[in-house]
């Protein structure tokens, strides 16, 4: 099993690599041109995603490895390569805040919000249901936006995520309000943010989303 994964700046971009033949993933960054700028080898055997900042200043990158248990980590690496900060979770998205300070990364049950300045976790959400995961994560100026579904199969097999359940939390990531909706849609729920309005998207059909205050 081999993986790829890439993150794009506005000069550069960086591939995350795997291979189960070799004993850790491997981010590699180039410039535009082609140019290799540095490679650095991450804790574990295989690559999972990637992220780079607008800024270029920061990327964050997953590996884990499957043995007698599982182990997997987020590694933070600076603009030139270094390793600066692990993080106790593998991420599924990262969203930087529009000054590149901070960091929201999402796994299927933790939300973690990092000051990527000095590589620390600052506050982390967990999810306590067994049923759900965390489908999207987004900043709403400095509060944040965390959004969960249950996920079941029908009888084809094929994945429903039913009960859409959006949390705006501070950023401390204590809850401040929240919605529900008693919907099945197909495929994963994204949240967007144009001029300050809140969008979210059920199979390609967008709702406003509003928190009555």
């Amino acid at each position: 099993e081999r993986t790829i994964t890439c993150a794009m700046g506005k000069t550069s971009l960086a591939f995350l690599t795997s291979d189960v033949t070799l004993p850790n993933a491997i981010v590699r960054k180039f410039s535009f041109d082609g140019a290799p700028q540095w490679e650095t080898v991450l804790p574990y055997q295989m690559g999972y995603e990637i992220r780079m900042s607008a800024d270029e200043q920061t990327i964050v990158a997953g590996s884990y490895q499957m043995e007698k248990h599982v182990s997997e980590e987020t590694s933070q690496l600076s603009r030139e390569g270094k390793i600066v900060a692990h993080y106790a979770a593998l991420f599924r998205k990262a969203v930087f805040s529009d000054d590149n300070a901070l960091l929201l990364l999402s796994s299927r049950d933790d939300v973690l919000s990092i000051d990527v300045r000095v590589g620390k976790e600052l506050y982390r959400w967990k999810n306590i249901s067994d049923s759900s995961i965390v489908t999207d994560i987004a900043w709403l100026s400095r509060n944040i936006l965390i959004q969960t579904a249950t996920v079941t199969q029908n009888k084809e097999g094929l994945l429903l995520y039913t009960n859409p359940h959006l949390r705006l939390c501070s950023e401390k990531l204590e809850l401040q309000r929240e919605i529900f909706w008693n919907t099945i849609f197909y495929k994963k729920s994204s949240l967007s943010i144009r001029n300050g309005t809140t969008e979210i998207e059920f199979d390609g059909i967008k709702k406003e989303v509003r928190f009555e205050k």
